[in-house]
């Protein structure tokens, strides 16, 4: 982790060094191009310039051949920078996103299990059934919960995919939040129930712009525990975001509600999970 930024410290100053270079090839570049149109202009006038009919043809000023040639050069070496920009460019990018997956997975693991903060990032929950990289409400069968994520930016949405992996089948609205908090629906009724992990994709109307999603389950609609490991949100841009941050409405392992304050829970221990 701590090699991780010094790596990307110094892909950033190679990228600085690469574009100074650049510009000044490019200044170079451009000086020569003028210095070029000036002795072509001064050909051109000398040229319509009248001279005597036995002055030899050889006397005219002769075009700077090496000038084109020097031109032909640095545009060559801007092509090659440019190149060589592109690439340490993509090791940066590549860098930066492994770091922001470390980080993710970091964050993750310091949260308790079953808690909203397992929503965190890409899906890493790998097979269904009761995980603890997943989040599961306070009870199971109890009703109404709901999951809000957040995401880097807000974008014009096409869809919402949720990641259930476990008694997947209980979503009963997925809605957008937008900025100043108001919820618009992007799809109410009742889901299908389904078998292992599923994904469910939820199509949003045009013209719905939001960096938040809020997702209800009705948990006594499937019996059992009801997980979700991941919320995607998918951008009509193309983009594709996973959630930066959640909350939630409860969280079986927190011990906590979805804004943070202590709830008193009488449950025993048994096996991997508290129970009443």
């Amino acid at each position: 982790m701590k090699t991780q930024p010094l790596l990307i410290a110094v892909l950033g100053v190679l990228v600085v060094a690469l574009l100074v270079q650049e510009n000044r090839t490019a200044a170079e570049v451009e000086r020569m191009r003028a210095e070029q149109q000036a002795a072509l202009a001064q050909n051109t006038a000398t040229q319509r310039t009248p001279r005597l009919l036995d002055e030899p043809q050889s006397a005219l000023p002769a075009a700077p051949v090496s000038q084109t040639d020097e031109l032909a050069a640095a545009q060559a070496r801007i092509d090659a920078l440019e190149q060589n920009l592109d690439s340490v460019v993509d090791s940066l990018n590549t860098a930066i996103e492994r770091l922001n997956h470390s980080e993710i997975a970091a964050q993750r693991a310091r949260e308790p299990a079953w808690s909203a903060g397992q929503v965190f990032g890409e899906p890493d929950t790998m097979s269904a059934g009761d995980q603890r990289t997943a989040w599961a409400p306070a009870t199971a069968d109890g009703g109404t919960e709901w999951l809000q994520t957040s995401y880097e930016k807000a974008v014009e949405i096409a869809q919402v995919r949720v990641r259930e992996t476990c008694g997947a089948g209980c979503i009963a609205k997925v809605a957008a939040v937008l900025e100043n908090g108001t919820e618009v629906v992007i799809w109410q009724g009742r889901e299908s129930a389904g078998e292992g992990i599923v994904d469910a994709p939820f199509n949003a109307p045009p013209g719905l712009t939001a960096s938040g999603v809020k997702v209800y389950l009705d948990t006594a609609r499937v019996p059992g525990w009801n997980e979700i490991d991941a919320v995607e949100l998918i951008g009509r841009d193309g983009s594709h975001q996973w959630a930066k941050s959640a909350s939630a409405s409860s969280s079986y392992g927190a011990g906590l509600d979805g804004f943070g304050s202590s709830i008193r829970l009488n449950y025993g221990l048994s096996g991997d999970r508290l129970t009443r």
